[in-house]
């Protein structure tokens, strides 16, 4: 052993604890712990929606889902045919029509769920 390391080894040896607490966040000006509020919710009850009021979903709504989905499946449907195709010269206004021909049908079939899963509001 050098004598540059044996000092260093006493150095270490006799000294653990100042070395030790150099090392604590609190040594450092740190907080060792800190309190955080989480903010929670509200303890407010469920409201659960009623049949035939305002905040129930409307035709409309059910169209709009249909009528989305139908054209999101028309133009896939039609781009994977275009990709396909051989002749691409009608592709733009192909797809076009696939789209508004599917957003039509879609919106029908999401009116026609919607009078088939929902009762008509009850006359007053």
């Amino acid at each position: 052993m050098t004598i540059r390391s044996l000092t260093l080894f006493l150095a270490l040896a006799l000294t653990p604890s100042t070395v030790c607490e150099a090392q604590r966040p609190t040594q450092l000006g740190f907080a060792a712990q800190r309190r955080v509020t989480i903010p929670t919710q509200s303890s407010a009850p469920l409201q659960l929606r009623l049949a035939g009021s305002p905040s129930q979903s409307t035709v409309w709504t059910w169209t709009l889902i249909g009528a989305l989905a139908g054209a999101a499946a028309a133009g896939i449907w039609a781009g994977v045919e275009i990709a396909h195709s051989d002749d691409p010269m009608l592709a733009g206004p192909m797809l076009g029509i696939a789209i508004g021909g599917g957003a039509i049908v879609g919106g029908l079939v999401g009116a026609l769920t919607y009078a088939f899963f929902h009762e008509p509001p009850p006359s007053r």
